[in-house]
């Protein structure tokens, strides 16, 4: 490479650094490294002007910023562990304390309110008694069911759809059915 040609180039990339906009040659292709040099074993032929430059800066922002972002999300927090922790004490202690007020039915859906209360819809795992009260609302109203629902975290009829699956049904008499009536009887006074 010559004189005049080193000086062309370092000329241009201090323009391209201050941003001014380098003049286009005749045939208004941009400037670019390869045209610059008239060596030919360099093979970049990137277009530089003061908008790749611009992008270039905002990718690296961008990516120093996820890279930031990631870091926060995955750093142990001993102080959230702490809360939650504390929280799960409160929770239990006021459960205990209004354990005597509450019907068994009400302490199991009370229970269950104050557990699902923070968490994320999606997370959301119910007990099976909580299923087997949900299931009796549902038969003796549906909308009852879709109002409370509205209040209350109960489980989705689908869920409770693929519970109710479980249990295996055979036409005529049930059984477990006629068993479970008789014992109810039994301690009927």
């Amino acid at each position: 490479m010559n004189v005049s040609a080193a000086f062309d180039v370092k000329v241009t990339h201090e323009i391209l650094a201050e941003g001014k906009v380098l003049p286009r040659p005749q045939n208004k292709q941009p400037v670019t490294p390869k045209a610059l040099h008239s060596d030919t074993s360099q093979k970049t032929e990137m277009n530089i002007t003061p908008k790749t430059l611009r992008i270039g800066t905002q990718r690296r922002s961008i990516s120093r910023l996820r890279s930031k972002i990631y870091r926060v999300r995955h750093q142990s927090n001993p102080t959230v562990k702490q809360k939650k922790k504390l929280s799960e004490q409160k929770i239990e202690s006021i459960i205990q304390d209004s354990a005597p007020f509450l019907f068994k039915e009400a302490k199991i859906l009370f229970e269950t309110q104050l557990r699902l209360a923070g968490l994320n819809k999606y997370g959301k795992r119910y007990a099976d008694n909580l299923k087997d009260i949900a299931l009796s609302i549902l038969y003796h109203s549906p909308k009852a069911r879709k109002y409370l629902k509205k209040f209350l975290n109960l489980p989705s009829e689908r869920t409770l759809r693929n519970y109710q699956s479980k249990f295996p049904i055979y036409p005529g008499l049930n059984k477990s059915v006629l068993n479970s009536l008789k014992a109810k009887f039994r301690q009927a006074p």
